[in-house]
């Protein structure tokens, strides 16, 4: 046997009605927070350490990748090899 019970309600009631605490106002203060800090460190960094945060040897890999392709396409040979 299957009994299946509906229940239309918004998450707030349902809160209410389980007895569970509010934590919108904790979570708000929360995020402003982590949203202030997050301003507060990319204020404080250039575009060119913010890029070599993301990717240090991202952009070398990059160039070293185009030079073997470029390398092979015209038959000549790269440094590295």
């Amino acid at each position: 046997m299957k009994i299946n019970i509906e229940i239309d309600c918004s998450p707030s009631e349902a809160r209410d009605f389980l007895g569970l605490p509010d934590i919108q106002p904790m979570q708000k203060q929360i995020s402003d927070e982590i949203t202030k800090r997050i301003i507060a460190s990319i204020s404080s960094m250039d575009a060119d350490n913010l890029m070599n945060s993301f990717m240090p040897a991202g952009i070398q890999g990059m160039e070293n990748l185009q030079k073997m392709f470029w390398g092979n396409l015209s038959g000549s040979k790269t440094d590295d090899s």
